[in-house]
């Protein structure tokens, strides 16, 4: 069930669907998206201290934003598989 939308300027970006405790939210692609790629929306409970430890690793994540409408904090990050992966900090 569709439980949630976000348009602008009259074009529908995002949607979130709810059933039971499974959530699925879809986001249209700012660019074309490579057929090799995949883009995953992830929540986690400490944003900052899982981009301090992907830095540690080697990893190179973008900062930290502001997601609005989505979530307050989010970063971006792909994979060695060219998924790319927006996470997203859970509650304030």
């Amino acid at each position: 069930m569709v439980d949630d939308t976000y348009e602008h300027q009259g074009q529908l970006l995002w949607v979130s669907m709810r059933s039971g405790s499974a959530a699925l939210m879809l986001n249209k692609a700012p660019e074309p998206i490579e057929p090799s790629g995949a883009r995953y929306f992830l929540y986690t409970e400490n944003l900052v201290g899982l981009r301090e430890r992907l830095i540690r690793d080697g990893w190179e994540p973008a900062e930290i934003v502001d997601g609005t409408p989505g979530p307050k904090q989010e970063m971006a990050i792909c994979d060695p598989d060219r998924h790319f992966l927006t996470i997203a900090q859970i509650g304030d």
